[in-house]
């Protein structure tokens, strides 16, 4: 059957060639694992840049680089710009939030309260 001037058959031999060249470069991404990396590279990006739970979400977004270094690595493409970022949240994991950071804040405040509820 001849739809668009496109046969079913020809549809079906470009759909099973796209296939098996992205089945070349590793399994293929599912819409799920998408979100999933939305969601971690947003949220973990907002929660550092604020610095709330600034180890965790570097762990997290640390993993996501790792992901994009071997991707980039595989693809031939430009990896260094995740690797660069993989050292930094690396270091962020090491150091934590700094002076202006929620975390700091929440922590001052919780040594203060337990400071008062000794004495």
């Amino acid at each position: 059957m001849v739809r668009d001037g496109v046969s079913r058959r020809e549809t079906a031999i470009v759909i099973h060639r796209t296939d098996a060249a992205n089945c070349a470069y590793g399994p293929p991404v599912t819409s799920h694992s998408c979100v999933v990396i939305t969601l971690n590279e947003s949220i973990g990006a907002f929660f550092v840049g604020i610095g709330l739970l600034t180890r965790f979400a570097a762990a997290s977004l640390a993993l996501g680089m790792i992901g994009a270094l071997y991707t980039g690595v595989r693809l031939e493409e430009d990896w260094l710009r995740a690797a660069l970022y993989f050292v930094i949240f690396l270091g962020l994991i090491f150091t934590g939030a700094g002076k202006f950071s929620i975390d700091r804040l929440l922590q001052t405040r919780k040594t203060k309260q337990h400071r008062a509820s000794v004495f």
